[in-house]
């Protein structure tokens, strides 16, 4: 892999993290802490800020830290789909590496794979 490569990788996980969002209820007017159960785990790839929608929500929870639990492993499994994808890249299909690569992705339920 390249410098470049690495670079883009780099910029790609960022965008992960910036992905999913970890919004909690407030009883104050202006939308500020404290914040209280229920929490919500939104997607904010869905998100369209000119008409004030913040995305799609992904879940409810009663605890603010099983809500980030949830947004690490949706992060990790787009991580490891970012990485398989690359690897299969350079690998032929039917080659022993190919499926191995293939049936990870499966184990992890990111899909068939390319």
């Amino acid at each position: 892999m390249t410098h470049p490569d690495i670079e883009a990788m780099g910029e790609v996980l960022k965008t992960i993290a910036r992905r999913y969002r970890v919004e909690g209820t407030t009883d104050d007017q202006f939308g500020g802490p404290p914040y209280r159960a229920p929490w919500y785990l939104i997607d904010t790839a869905t998100a369209e800020p000119e008409v004030n929608w913040p995305g799609d929500l992904v879940a409810e929870y009663e605890t603010r830290q099983s809500a980030h639990d949830h947004k690490a492993q949706l992060e990790a499994k787009a991580a490891w789909s970012l990485a398989l994808d690359r690897l299969l890249d350079g690998v032929s299909p039917g080659s022993a590496v190919f499926y191995f690569l293939t049936m990870k992705r499966r184990a992890l339920g990111i899909g068939e794979g390319k």
